[in-house]
This record gives structure tokens, sequence and C-alpha cells, in this order.
């Protein structure tokens, strides 16, 4: 494994809707923060409160419990993270490649408990992890 290795945007959106079972074409679906408490649970099953988040969050105050939801999952499995959640709850790129190029990592380091055993879809009840409208 390459420490230093930078997926690019495009492999970062299809490798979290393989995994996840959903079709990521923008960060600005991750900022709703549903992702990313998901692609810890792959990483980390059962440590996320997955029954709280909310998967059709549409507004920033949504956004932002979803990220603290995300927190919380980090803090569960002693995953010392810093995150800001303003930034990500507002749809700022930098910050949301930055946090999916270290979840990509770190969810390799536990390839093992999510390869062909985690079910995105069921895990989530069948709901799409963001309904957000994209805004340009």
């Amino acid at each position: 494994f390459n420490k230093t290795y930078y997926a690019s945007k495009s492999e970062l959106l299809s490798w979290a809707s393989s995994l996840l079972d959903l079709e990521i074409t923008s960060f600005d679906q991750a900022s709703t923060g549903a992702i990313f408490c998901q692609l810890l649970d792959a990483c980390h099953p059962g440590s996320v409160r997955l029954n709280k988040v909310n998967w059709k969050a549409n507004c920033e105050t949504d956004y932002i419990s979803n990220f603290k939801i995300f927190q919380q999952g980090l803090a569960e499995n002693n995953i010392e993270k810093p995150i800001d959640i303003n930034r990500l709850a507002n749809g700022k790129h930098h910050e949301l490649n930055e946090l999916f190029q270290w979840i990509e990592r770190e969810l390799a380091k536990y390839k093992d408990n999510y390869n062909e055993i985690y079910n995105a879809k069921r895990k989530r009840g069948g709901i799409k992890a963001y309904e957000k409208t994209i805004k340009h």
C-alpha cells in the first residue's frame, strides 16, 4: 500500500458508488454526511448509528447532524481525525476530497471487514444516501 497515492475524484466517486450501491457523481452529494457515515460503517460495522442518519437530509442543520454522527463513529473506534463539519456541510470540495481520500485509505486497512459481506442498501433500508439538490 502506497501512502502517497492520491486517488482522482472520479476514482473516489466510482469506488464509493460501488461499495455503497449508489450513483455518486459529485462531491456535493456527500456533503449531507450520510455517505461518510455509511463508508465508516463499512469499515467498522455497527460502530455508526445508521438508524440516526438522516438519509434524506436537505438542509445544513441536517448535514451537520449527520457529520456529528460520523464524528461519534470516529470516536467510537478511537480514530483521531479532525474534520471541519461546517465546511464539509457547506460542500467545500477541498474538505470533501480530503475526507474521501482519508476514508478510502482507512477502508483499505480493513478491506476484509466489508469485502462482499457489506450490504449497503440493506443497511440504509433501501434509501438513497443523498437527495441533495446540487447547487452550482
